[in-house]
């Protein structure tokens, strides 16, 4: 560090001089050099200029023809609109006649021939609908349209729910095989009371010769000539066509159609059909669905400007290639500095901070040069403080997964404490500390662990309630509490802790699920100011150890809540099984004598059946020895586990139990995992026989293959529905659950044949490694 900076000073001296140095009269700024340099080629300049002009100009040109032409389509879409509107509006005056005419068929036809007298203009003719949708009534009169249901039609549902004029679209109508196309005004029937009586509709028949007055209204329209023009309806197709044969196409995919389809108005280039580029200008027309959408050629627009555009792109040849040669000669000389500076550059960027160049140009490359000799040394020294900075979170980074690995590994809460506060005094460069915890009382707090407090010192401290002391107030506040000189802190009350040697202090919460359970505090001998990089490390410090500190208490209360159990269950069996069998044999040996002084025979009877009883309770002992000790389950050989099994259950239960033994068990013995799995699922079951099947005899087969294991027992109980809850009404249902778990587990096949009244089969087909 002393080095950099010594060099950094240096280089800050040199810059200091060279603002002193020369003042010699080419010491031109950079810019200076280049317009110097680019002043020849000046009056060049001129034709990239001219480019620039023309370009801006065709733009400028290409906008005011485009926005010309949208808005000479806007103004001709409102014309048409109006002058749709104006031809339309005897109908509207038509249809005020109509609304006084009666409900009679007759009298509706004869009002609608007295009310369109005259009516000119519909070449499709004109309908009188009803407010149900049917027709009543036409003129010419049509028989074939009376009566027709006219209520689906999108422009009458759309009359009757406005209330106003409206314009159909295209209508196609079959005759003779030809199709004809039309549009509908429909106009609203409105009685005195303001109700709706109907709809009175006229059509334009858009393919009729000459076109109709609808195509007049198109035709008429103020567009200059050479321009080609066509309205599309809501969907897209043709109502009008300079060429009448493709009235009806769609055009839906048009992108000026789609764009009017939208209620949009605009202008675009695009390319028509030939391949030709044109302007096309798109417009709503206003009260209707339609959109007017006009072409024209986009080179009969720019043909005037063709011999301009010539003359500009032979000024801009003109204006690159003369400057080019010149800048070319000056800028070479010009980037040799740069390139030296960026040769440095390089350098730096491959970790060589202390380059430097030396540039003499006396313009701003030169100062560009001290400022990056600067920059390089100031590199060098964040560099240095960078590694210095990474090697202390790499110590504070090891400290935690240190104390992480030793909170994961150790089985004594003493042992943790005490290596985590060893790893957080080392980090921290502190000399002692210690760790207090929380009593079950919630009311005192003892030392746990500390180190480099004398035993007088720990003596002095080492109780405290919650909110004595710096500890007991972090408990309580559940923040931190930083003394840096502890010979001027109020809060210190202990004699003991003022005449230690330590200064500064700082203690910090051990945290668990959202509970304060203790504290940890760490002492320096010297006065010393805690950085937030200090905080935040002895609080995550903090945190681990309070997580192990409840792991610790959860496991001690898991093992005292397992030794309960243990013992609970123990009680049962003994309880369930030796206890009985014990009180059985008892029972028999008390009435011996008597029984064998009056009936020998019935006296070795009740020896025989006292030796049955006394073989069984010996079983039964040696079972519940082997639930003491589960290795045995998997040292020993499974036949033998399954005798003892078979015997025990048969003592205690009466049954006719018959065990057979196909093959042997490899020399190795069964993989522990399949042994302990098949012990017991036949334990489980013969425990489901005994409590539920009411069977008289019992067979388990077990049988070993080069592949396998067969497991297979039967009873000849009074079966069960495996398809329903519990076995036979006695909810045993989870026992069958845990024997398929089982069997899962060890990757094995486990099948229930049952059936009220017919006995239950269970077999297990447990696979074998290869290597076993």
């Amino acid at each position: 560090m002393a080095r950099l900076d010594q060099m950094k000073g240096a280089l800050e001296g040199q810059d200091r001089s060279a603002q002193r140095g020369r003042r010699r009269w080419w010491s031109l700024s950079h810019r200076s050099k280049i317009v110097a340099w680019a002043f020849i080629p000046a009056a060049l300049i001129l034709g990239s200029v001219a480019l620039v002009a023309f370009f801006g100009y065709r733009q400028v040109m290409a906008d005011m023809v485009m926005e010309r032409d949208r808005q000479l389509v806007q103004l001709a879409a409102m014309q048409l609109a109006g002058d749709l509107d104006e031809r339309a509006s005897p109908l509207g005056q038509a249809a005020r006649a109509l609304a006084v005419a009666g409900e009679s068929e007759g009298a509706q036809q004869a009002a609608l021939r007295a009310a369109t007298q005259g009516l000119t203009g519909f070449g499709g003719g004109l309908g009188f609908v009803n407010p149900r949708g049917t027709v009543v009534a036409t003129q010419p009169h049509r028989p074939v349209l009376l009566g027709q249901d006219w209520s689906d039609l999108p422009f009458f549902r759309e009359v009757q729910s406005r209330g106003q004029m409206v314009y159909s679209d295209l209508l196609v109508a079959s005759d003779s095989g030809a199709s004809m196309y039309s549009v509908a005004v429909a106009v609203p029937v409105i009685g005195p009371d303001g109700e709706f009586r109907g709809a009175l509709v006229g059509f334009h028949q858009l393919d009729e010769p000459g076109g109709g007055l609808f195509a007049e209204s198109v035709a008429s329209l103020p567009l200059h000539a050479g321009r080609q023009i066509y309205v599309v309806d809501g969907q897209g197709r043709l109502l009008y066509h300079a060429q009448a044969a493709r009235i009806g196409a769609d055009y839906g995919d048009v992108p000026s159609v789609r764009s009017v389809l939208a209620r949009q108005a605009g202008a675009l280039r695009t390319v028509d059909g030939a391949g030709e580029a044109v302007v096309t200008a798109y417009a709503p027309i206003p009260g209707t669905r339609w959109g007017l959408v006009g072409e024209d050629s986009w080179s009969a627009l720019v043909a005037p400007y063709r011999g301009y555009q010539n003359l500009l792109l032979l000024l801009l040849v003109l204006g690159l290639v003369a400057p080019a040669v010149v800048v070319m000669v000056g800028v070479r000389r010009l980037m040799r500095p740069l390139e030296t500076l960026r040769a440095a550059t390089q350098e730096v960027a491959r970790g060589n901070f202390g380059r430097t160049v030396r540039v003499e140009s006396g313009d701003e490359i030169e100062a560009l040069a001290r400022h990056f000799n600067l920059m390089s040394a100031e590199l060098a020294a964040s560099y240095a403080r960078l590694e210095e900075r990474l090697a202390a979170r790499t110590r504070e980074l090891a400290a935690l997964t240190a104390i992480a690995a030793e909170i994961s590994h150790a089985e004594e809460l003493q042992a943790v404490l005490h290596t985590a506060l060893g790893e957080a005094l080392d980090v921290m460069g502190m000399k002692a500390g210690g760790v207090y915890l929380l009593d079950e009382s919630q009311e005192r707090l003892a030392l746990a662990a500390h180190e480099g407090l004398d035993g007088s010192l720990a003596a002095a401290i080492d109780d405290l309630a919650p909110g004595e002391g710096f500890s007991g107030r972090v408990v309580v506040q559940g923040e931190p509490v930083l003394a840096p000189d502890l010979a001027q802190d109020p809060r210190l009350t202990r004699p003991e802790a003022r005449e230690s040697g330590f200064h500064a202090l700082a203690s910090f919460p051990l945290r668990a699920g959202g509970q304060v359970l203790g504290a940890l505090f760490v002492l320096a001998p010297e006065i010393r100011t805690f950085s937030p990089e200090d905080v935040e490390l002895l609080t995550s410090i903090g945190q681990q150890m309070g997580v192990a500190v409840e792991n610790a208490r959860l496991l001690q209360r898991a093992q005292d809540a397992a030794a309960h159990e243990e013992r609970q269950r123990l009680a049962r069996e003994l309880h369930d099984a030796v206890t009985q069998t014990l009180f059985s044999a008892t029972l028999i040996a008390d009435v011996l004598p008597r029984v064998w002084e009056k009936d020998p025979a019935l006296g070795r009877a009740r020896l025989v059946e006292l030796s049955e009883l006394s073989r069984a309770a010996l079983a039964e002992m040696r079972m519940l020895l082997l639930e003491l000790r589960p290795a045995a389950l998997a040292e020993g050989a499974l036949p033998d586990l399954l005798r003892q099994l078979v015997a025990a259950v048969r003592g205690r239960s009466r049954l006719q139990i018959a065990l057979e033994v196909d093959g042997a068990p490899p020399e190795e013995g069964l993989p522990p995992d399949v042994q302990i799995a098949l012990y017991r699922i036949t334990q489980e079951t013969l425990n489901n026989v005994v409590k539920h099947a009411e069977a008289q005899r019992v067979s388990v087969t077990l049988a070993f293959g080069e592949a396998g294991v067969l497991l297979d027992v039967a009873d000849d109980g009074v079966g069960f529905d495996p398809g329903a809850d519990g076995i036979a009404g006695h909810g045993n249902s989870f026992g069958l659950s845990i024997m398929r778990e089982r069997a899962a587990q060890i990757g094995a096949d486990l099948e229930i044949e049952s059936a009220p009244g017919a006995g239950t089969r269970v077999t297990v087909v447990a696979p074998l490694p290869p290597d076993v």
